[in-house]
């Protein structure tokens, strides 16, 4: 497939409490970074619903 990927940029408005809790989940899970916490929980929500995309 030579298909190329689409690139979007998507801002969010977090309350304090859920950057509280991803600074938790960054530090359990090894420092991994809020912005790539986003990512990961987004990518795993679009294989679940695969679907829901076609």
């Amino acid at each position: 497939m030579n298909e190329k990927p689409i690139f979007k940029q998507l801002n969010f408005k977090l309350s304090e409490k859920q950057l509280e809790d991803l600074e938790k989940l960054s530090t359990a899970i090894g420092n991994v970074s809020k912005s790539n916490l986003i990512r990961i929980a987004i990518t795993e929500y679009l294989m679940k619903y695969k679907d829901l995309l076609e």
